[in-house]
């Protein structure tokens, strides 16, 4: 829970003992069923805000992977209008068959279209992601990374994941 969700809910406990005290004193303790009622009630609604409090994070984290993902659409020289629809449908099919978030699987399109330089080209490459991630037991991102360099040539990465490249050179 949030600083400022934890102090809302401290707040409003607070408030609501003081004015829950004036009231028991007033009614010399009839009700006290009541009263016990009503502080749970308090306790609820403080933990219905955190709780609001807690989407709105996550729904201002989607929306800046969102506009990163876009960033690196554009930065490619593709349109996000034309491209944006194609990327999402194609990650919400990933999520689909590979329970893969997608907020991760943006971060990981992000670092692939970047890495290549196409958009289209990233989306080919995130699946191989994805089964390095399950495979080594590494975050997505990391996988992203290494799947983007070995992308440019980088292949000695590979070693330090205890992956071995066959030599291909004499195979021509």
């Amino acid at each position: 829970m949030g600083a400022a969700a934890l102090e809302l809910v401290m707040t409003l406990k607070d408030e609501a003992s003081g004015k829950l005290d004036d009231i028991k004193g007033k009614f010399g303790g009839v009700n006290v069923s009541a009263l016990a009622l009503g502080a749970g009630a308090v306790v609820a609604v403080g933990a219905l805000a955190a709780g609001l409090s807690s989407c709105v994070e996550a729904a201002k984290e989607e929306e800046v992977g969102m506009k990163r993902l876009e960033t690196a659409v554009s930065g490619t020289g593709a349109s996000w209008e034309a491209a944006g629809g194609e990327i999402e449908t194609y990650l919400a099919a990933q999520t689909k068959r590979t329970a893969l978030d997608d907020g991760e699987g943006r971060a990981a399109m992000t670092k692939l279209t970047m890495a290549t330089g196409d958009y289209k080209k990233a989306m080919d490459l995130l699946p191989v992601a994805i089964d390095l991630a399950a495979a080594r037991n590494i975050d997505l991102g990391t996988a992203a990374d290494i799947v983007g360099k070995v992308h440019n040539g980088n292949t000695g990465i590979l070693a330090k994941y205890g992956i071995e490249v066959a030599d291909t050179t004499e195979l021509g």
